[in-house]
């Protein structure tokens, strides 16, 4: 090789180096974008795993739990809310179990130790109450199995009230599960999100705080609908018979539960659409119509039952329980006129979910909650979902009903 070839070699052994390292560098780019890529990947997927893990509903209800057994004592035992001292002078007042009990007064409805509309002693006229019975009867045996156990009074005007409030957290807990436990038809994502959003939400942490019958009438609901979810979709006995012994508990805690009918109906309908279908492609399938009337009378008999044993006093004295829910329903139309409901005087049709959107949950809970309610209609109607079916079987009826209501106590709207 002459030296005057030498200059063009180097050079073009230059240009191949530069040529080699310029594409090195162009591949390394793409090799580092592209593992920035798959961490970032890898973190969605972790956190898509957390999102969908069933263990993260632990620390949710942990958190809900303290956040409604925070300030049980927030009134110092002065009882500074009106319904819950009422009540409280009811279950220490008239609810009166002895043992071993006196058949004979407890079968007499006029002087019942057990009974909250028995006879007042000075008037013998009997006395109003309009909520059900069985908070009374679990809140009094949960306290007497206390006093029982710890020697303090437990059953007392002064302590009553407290064992009322830890019920009402623990049941607000338990609708928080059935909230999951409905949710989860949507994914166990969305259920995870939906008991969290609960656990947070302003309306039920206040309403947990209180000895009242709101949290109960919740949680019957909550179970009675997810009881008719699970009928529909299964469509056995023994689920309908759970589905109406929860509605019978939950009008024998208040009678406004009343409109769970409907998602029987619902629930019904469904289970009728399906026994059809099969008895048209299996000829020895049983009538669908006969079917369909059995489990109609099973979740009669079954909420029945659970409603005179839980409120049997009603059955006894069906007119003195018919007009003290009579009372409270002319209340909220706004036929009685009361100190404590002149406040919602004039007042719309949006002051419920204005209140509602503005301090019971929130702002972005609000509205959330509406854009859900909107999204499960327009689900239901394109897919026919049975969970959406149930659910807007219960929520809408019962919306329609109060939202018009004259008397607007944000707390009517919780069971929904």
């Amino acid at each position: 090789m002459s030296r005057a070839a030498l200059p063009a070699l180097r050079y073009t052994t230059r240009v191949m180096k530069t040529s080699a390292n310029a594409q090195s560098g162009s591949m390394a780019l793409p090799v580092e974008a592209h593992r920035v890529v798959a961490g970032r990947r890898g973190a969605g997927h972790a956190l898509g795993r957390l999102a969908r893990s069933p263990w993260l509903l632990v620390p949710i209800a942990l958190i809900a739990l303290l956040l409604r057994l925070n300030g049980l004592k927030w009134d110092g035992g002065y009882h500074l809310h009106p319904d819950e001292r009422f009540i409280t002078i009811v279950i220490t007042d008239r609810i009166l179990p002895d043992w071993p009990p006196n058949w004979h007064m407890i079968l007499d409805p006029d002087h019942s130790p057990l009974n909250p509309r028995s006879n007042d002693p000075a008037t013998g006229q009997p006395r109003d109450f309009a909520y059900g019975s069985l908070p009374l009867y679990v809140t009094k045996a949960v306290a007497g199995t206390m006093q029982a156990v710890t020697g303090t009074a437990w059953t007392d005007y002064d302590h009553v009230y407290l064992v009322g409030r830890v019920l009402s957290a623990l049941l607000d807990i338990g609708t928080l599960l059935l909230v999951y436990a409905l949710a989860r038809r949507y994914g166990r994502a969305y259920a995870n999100l939906a008991a969290a959003l609960l656990a947070v939400c302003v309306l039920q942490i206040q309403l947990a705080h209180f000895f009242a019958t709101d949290t109960w009438v919740t949680f019957f609901a909550t179970a009675a609908v997810l009881a008719f979810v699970r009928a529909a979709e299964r469509q056995q006995t023994r689920d309908f018979v759970i589905a109406g012994a929860l509605v019978g508990a939950g009008v024998a805690s208040k009678a406004s539960v009343a409109f769970l009918v409907f998602p029987a109906l619902a629930a019904l309908a469904i289970a009728s659409v399906r026994a059809h279908r099969a008895a048209g492609s299996d000829k020895d399938a049983p009538s669908p119509w006969l079917r369909t009337l059995f489990l109609a009378l099973t979740t009669f008999w079954a909420a029945f039952i659970t409603f005179a044993i839980s409120e049997p006093y009603a059955l006894f004295r069906l007119r003195t329980y018919l007009d003290a829910v009579g009372t409270q329903a002319r209340l909220v139309r706004g036929d009685l006129d009361y100190p404590y409901t002149r406040q919602y005087v004039g007042t719309g049709l949006l002051y419920h979910l204005r209140n509602l959107v503005l301090w019971g949950m929130g702002p972005a809970l609000g509205l959330l909650v509406i854009a859900g309610l909107v999204w499960t209609c327009v689900r239901a109607y394109r897919r026919r979902a049975v969970v959406d079916l149930v659910l807007l079987a219960w929520v809408v009826p019962y919306l329609l009903f109060t939202i018009p209501q004259s008397v607007k106590f944000m707390r009517y709207l919780q069971p929904v």
